[in-house]
């Protein structure tokens, strides 16, 4: 009898493990009975930033994050992302990753945020994204734009769409004119690659720049 129990065992751990049982099958932390959330700070980070900026007003940013290296002992497969404070522009909230938040430009045109957890680590970062926001100037008929390296940029003009590389300009400049724009904005993303104040993080920041 206690042979058959022990041989038992093991499918019953197997099925209230994790993978075994779920109450929609999906690996959604809100609806997963294994929760397996870190509210600790991660080894590094993937930052995504995408901002709409309007002419002559602010710009618009919405904030994603990953982390990578499990900050405490949910290392198995119940793991299923991080809980964190996010401070920014004075207000503090609490953030999951791999979800869009809104956040605030600082007058120079800096995110500025900070990513606390349960023990009240602190991670500070001021990302300078002023060479994106400012990156295009607009002379008589022709828009004149700063590509920056590790950065592309799309333009809409007819009669199809254009990627320039900031690492394939030799001044980092690329013009070109309104009259053969078919929309009045362009496209501008960078990857960045080990940022933030420990040089251990990733960015990656699309912009759409209307003029």
């Amino acid at each position: 009898m206690w042979k058959k129990v022990l041989l038992a065992l093991p499918l019953l751990f197997s099925l209230l493990s994790c993978e075994g049982l779920t109450t929609t099958g999906t690996n959604d932390p809100v609806s997963n009975h294994c929760w397996g959330i870190s509210k600790k700070n991660a080894y590094s980070y993937k930052f995504f930033f995408e901002l709409d900026c309007p002419l002559e007003k602010k710009c618009t940013v919405v904030f994603n994050f990953l982390g990578g290296g499990v900050g405490d002992t949910l290392d198995g497969r119940c793991f299923n992302g991080y809980e964190l404070k996010l401070e920014n522009a004075g207000a503090s909230r609490t953030v999951f990753q791999n979800r869009n938040y809104l956040m605030s430009l600082s007058e120079n045109n800096h995110v500025q945020f900070s990513l606390v957890d349960e023990d009240n680590n602190e991670k500070k970062y001021d990302i300078d994204l002023s060479g994106i926001v400012n990156s295009y100037t607009v002379r008589g008929d022709t828009v004149d734009v700063n590509v920056m390296k590790e950065c592309k940029i799309s333009v809409f003009t007819k009669p199809h769409k254009t990627e320039i590389f900031g690492n394939t300009i030799s001044n980092s400049l690329y013009s070109f004119s309104i009259l053969d724009s078919r929309e009045q904005w362009l496209g501008y993303k960078c990857s960045w690659e080990q940022v933030g104040p420990l040089k251990k993080d990733d960015l990656e920041v699309y912009a759409e720049l209307h003029w």
